[in-house]
């Protein structure tokens, strides 16, 4: 709010208020507070924070939001497709639900519900190939649990972006290890 609004950043409970506080608060944080309350919390910071350089505000937002572990998520909402009954496909796969919410960031696939509890999650090292249609999505996984790997196909508008994201993430991790030693690869 402060970068936004600079020293026209409300300087009152009532102008904090008026100019919804709660539209800078993380959505899911909102409702855990009133507006007046937000505000109250607020207005005790107000001056040192309008008069700070905005570049180290958000140099502050950014250090604190990049140690969330969804810092950096890419996030697709998929089906998951049926699963055939002779696949070896492990039963914490089977016992997915329907509706996924799949996240990439640099350390991997993580499997989520809608309401973004975590149901498991995959590093890239254990995704050997990938690829898509114009509605599906289909990634060979190894099982940790068992020797065989395992296909897990999700219904999808957006196989090229979630194809793309993977060949990023891999890349910039490639990329990381060829610069820490050459001499390894």
């Amino acid at each position: 709010m402060a970068i936004a609004y600079g020293d026209a950043m409300g300087a009152t409970l009532e102008e904090l208020v008026d100019a919804r506080i709660d539209d800078f608060v993380v959505p899911s944080w909102r409702s855990k507070k009133s507006r007046e309350e937000w505000a109250k919390l607020v207005l005790p910071l107000r001056d040192t924070l309008v008069s700070a350089d905005p570049e180290d505000l958000q140099d502050n937002i950014a250090t604190v939001i990049s140690t969330n572990a969804f810092y950096g998520m890419h996030w697709f909402y998929v089906y998951k497709a049926n699963l055939s009954a002779t696949a070896a496909v492990p039963p914490s796969i089977k016992s997915l639900p329907k509706d996924l919410l799949l996240g990439f960031n640099p350390e991997g696939l993580y499997i989520f519900t809608w309401q973004r509890q975590l149901l498991a999650c995959f590093p890239y090292a254990d995704i050997y190939r990938w690829g898509g249609s114009p509605s599906q999505f289909s990634m060979i996984m190894a099982d940790p649990s068992n020797v065989e790997s395992f296909e897990f196909t999700v219904v999808t508008g957006q196989a090229p972006d979630m194809a793309a994201i993977i060949l990023d993430h891999i890349r910039a991790i490639m990329t990381a290890h060829e610069e820490a030693d050459p001499e390894k690869l």
